[in-house]
């Protein structure tokens, strides 16, 4: 952390969104505090313009941690989120970064991506929060899923976590 507050080239934020927790709001709070050439221009999204993209913006796990860090390092962002992809603890914390994320209650979570992508018509064709439910899975747990290693056993310490 202290290399990013020292304004060490190449350190940055990673910022893990999750979807309908604050992620724009997180956004704002980084054009107030970082230089405008700092950011990315699309939604602390750095990917979005890079040429050699392989996925949607924010989806930081199709890069290697060179890319990523020779990117940010180029192009001088300060800041990188990651949001349709879960955070992977085998690859990221390798990065010459400081980790951020945001949480809601979840219930207010689920109901705020009911409204956003059924209630204001994003293409949801489930018109009651039952049927959308029912229908998004991957949305019951989504702050396990997103940060759970799929690679490490159940109550095993994460391979990190040994070394210190």
């Amino acid at each position: 952390a202290q290399l990013y507050r020292d304004r060490t080239p190449g350190y940055f934020i990673f910022f893990q969104h999750l979807r309908k927790a604050g992620g724009t709001q997180f956004c704002n709070l980084a054009e107030h505090n970082l230089q405008k050439h700092e950011l990315p221009r699309y939604y602390c999204m750095p990917d979005y313009h890079w040429k050699d993209t392989v996925g949607s913006a924010g989806s930081l796990h199709h890069y290697t941690n060179k890319v990523i860090a020779d990117h940010m390092l180029e192009d001088g962002y300060r800041i990188a989120g990651n949001e349709w992809d879960m955070f992977n603890p085998r690859q990221h914390f390798d990065l010459p970064a400081v980790f951020v994320t945001s949480f809601r209650q979840p219930l207010d979570r689920a109901l705020s991506q009911f409204r956003f992508e059924c209630v204001e018509d994003r293409g949801c064709t489930a018109k009651t929060i039952e049927v959308y439910w029912d229908r998004r899975q991957q949305l019951h747990n989504v702050y396990t899923q997103t940060f759970a290693d799929p690679e490490m056993p159940a109550g095993r310490a994460p391979y990190h976590a040994l070394s210190q």
